[in-house]
């Protein structure tokens, strides 16, 4: 499955850990287009808070799309399922966690 698939999938998902319901978000096209914005220096750093808190939900919201996962989520990484199952959506919902902590570190101007 590509991305755009799973982002799909995750914003029919009974359950996005870290969203609560209803998801209003972007289509992924516009999150990855404020991304590249922000990359090619057409967005400033004014702008980190809300870029970072989409990627971060679109993130969740991709995790949440892997049919691997389901309602699945497996937290210990010696699990003979690990890996294939939840790891890598997991790892989505780890780098989100990091964004959101990003984004309230650029709102209260303490991003370096």
């Amino acid at each position: 499955m590509i991305v755009a698939e799973l982002y799909l999938l995750g914003l029919r998902a009974e359950r996005v850990p870290g969203l609560e319901r209803p998801l209003n978000d972007a289509p992924l096209d516009e999150v990855i287009a404020q991304a590249d914005a922000l990359l090619l220096g057409e967005r400033t750093d004014d702008d980190l808070e809300e870029i970072f808190t989409a990627i971060a939900r679109a993130m969740r919201i991709i995790a949440a799309g892997d049919p691997r996962v389901g309602q699945q989520w497996i937290d210990d990484p010696h699990d003979a399922l690990a890996y294939g199952v939840t790891t890598r959506a997991r790892a989505l919902v780890m780098t989100a966690q990091e964004l959101e902590r990003a984004a309230s570190r650029a709102r209260v101007g303490d991003l370096d």
